[in-house]
């Protein structure tokens, strides 16, 4: 079996992976030349982080990522609405090694990327 992807961004490389670690062949299409700095920060939170572990790709996206600490919630003005969310002692107290990873858009197309051959 043979399925087709089309777009390789976050979903489309995390679909290839897991179908490639079902022992599915998986061939990706992408419209543009290459990846480029697009979007912004992105918030893995713990499952994400979970999914990634399963598909084999968390590793990858770790080297290229830092863990939140703490978080400030601020309205549209700057102002702070909810301070000090310390996101250590959260994870601790619901029992999971880090709540939340932190990286830009194209660092993790990049470690996804990474994880498939190239030319797909």
């Amino acid at each position: 079996m043979k399925v087709v992807i089309i777009g390789s961004g976050i979903a489309g490389l995390s679909a290839a992976i897991a179908l490639r670690k079902q022992g599915i062949e998986a061939e990706i299409y992408e419209r543009t030349p290459e990846l480029r700095e697009i979007g912004a920060g992105i918030s893995l939170w713990y499952n994400a982080l979970r999914a990634l572990e399963y598909i084999g790709a968390v590793e990858a996206v770790r080297e290229r990522s830092i863990p939140m600490t703490h978080s400030d919630l601020r309205i549209n003005n700057g102002k702070v609405i909810l301070t000090r969310l310390d996101a250590k002692k959260l994870a601790a107290s619901l029992g999971v090694p880090e709540l939340v990873s932190m990286i830009h858009r194209a660092d993790l197309v990049a470690a996804l990327g990474s994880l498939l051959p190239r030319g797909v």
